[in-house]
């Protein structure tokens, strides 16, 4: 009778809850590093997608990287990228200096930043644990790394890659390239820029085509800018509604633009006092001629673009405005285009539906078969446990 009535109560239930995951849009695969934040991702090749782990709990914040089988949508390796590491002086311990991912290309190399120490000899600045832009490439069976040069002795950081091993970034507060072959580093200000009224900052993404994206000063604003490398022509992101500043954080293969706008402050993040704009939205721009997409939130407050695969789908959050300290105030969010060229906002911790025992945290990036990477938390043994995780299309 005990079997009969736990299979009775039991059945429906579970069927209940087959039925919720087969009409959900999306599963959740976890990649097994602590407290990481799935933050790259390339395409399938070769049957592998590898994922760039932007730091975890490891050391001082170590990057990390995965390789998910496309097929069976299993995680086939992973593991911490190696990094620069030296001999606190304080504790007399050998510690790492920290290091993150920012971008990946198709062939699985990565690139970020890694800490190298003050006493790292190419160093003349005074913060003790100075950035340099860093490239970590696959030999065969594990992940080789190598420092970029900077522009005067300062800090570095690679921020975007294109299938060609063309890296852009940041080094003295400058927007920057490297050569893919020599690796050699170019100023990407110029006397054209300069006469313009621009100052560029920082190179976030860069498209097989040259097309550079980033942001800088243009007479007296910050705003996001479009830089062709074959030409040198620079374009500024249009402002739309009441916007006074933005910023270029990726461009896809057809020249799609995504990034945040906002007003009431020269910091993207906020003005001067630290206080958050009156309005800051994502957008999704498609170049020339065209006037950009304000991408509104699921929150009924603020949003922020950080990706796009090359069909207009673009990745983000929907910022609530509170303090909450386990990041419930991030909603992951999704945009789509549909054919008569509006947008849907797009709840991802709704689309997983709720037999996932994951809250999603935050959402950074998508390829074009849809795979979202991503960050979240459950309970486990009554405490929070955080992880990297790809939200992957059940279709």
């Amino acid at each position: 009778l005990a079997v009969f009535l736990m299979g009775s109560f039991d059945s429906p239930a579970l069927a209940q809850r087959n039925k919720e995951k087969t009409q959900n849009r999306f599963s959740v695969l976890e990649i097994p590093l602590n407290n990481g934040l799935a933050f790259a991702i390339s395409e399938p090749n070769q049957g592998i997608v590898t994922v760039g782990i932007h730091a975890t709990d490891e050391g001082y914040r170590s990057a990390a990287f995965a390789q998910i089988n496309s097929d069976n949508k299993t995680v086939s390796d992973y593991g911490f990228l190696p990094e620069p590491r030296f001999v606190d002086p304080e504790s007399g311990n050998d510690r790492n200096g920290h290091s993150s991912v920012i971008d990946v290309n198709n062939a699985g190399i990565l690139v970020g930043s890694a800490g190298t120490f003050e006493d790292d000899p190419d160093y003349t600045g005074t913060d003790i644990n100075p950035g340099r832009g860093i490239v970590w490439t696959y030999n065969g069976s594990n992940y080789e790394y190598e420092l970029l040069p900077t522009l005067d002795l300062a800090d570095s950081q690679a921020n975007g890659i294109n299938n060609l091993g063309v890296i852009v970034g940041s080094s003295d507060n400058r927007a920057v390239v490297w050569d893919p072959l020599s690796h050699d580093i170019e100023d990407l200000n110029t006397p054209l820029t300069a006469a313009l009224g621009w100052t560029l900052y920082s190179a976030n993404d860069i498209n097989d085509a040259g097309f550079v994206v980033g942001q800088g000063d243009l007479l007296g604003q910050i705003r996001g800018f479009r830089l062709d490398l074959v030409s040198g022509g620079i374009l500024a992101v249009p402002l739309t509604g009441p916007a006074n500043g933005n910023a270029a954080y990726q461009i896809d293969a057809n020249g799609r633009v995504v990034g945040p706008t906002w007003n009431g402050g020269a910091d993207p993040y906020g003005n001067p006092n630290g206080l958050r704009p009156d309005y800051y939205r994502g957008f999704s721009w498609d170049g020339p001629g065209s006037v950009p997409t304000i991408l509104e939130s699921v929150t009924d407050n603020t949003s922020s673009a950080f990706g796009g695969n090359d069909f207009g789908v673009t990745t983000g959050v929907s910022i609530i405005a509170n303090n909450d300290i386990f990041a419930n105030n991030w909603v992951p969010t999704l945009w789509e285009p549909d054919d008569n060229g509006n947008t849907t906002a797009l709840n991802l911790r709704e689309e997983i539906g709720g037999y996932s025992p994951w809250l999603l945290t935050n959402c950074v990036n998508i390829n074009n078969a849809g795979w979202i990477t991503a960050k979240g938390r459950k309970r486990y043994r009554g405490s929070y446990v955080w992880s990297a995780l790809l939200v992957i299309p059940n279709q």
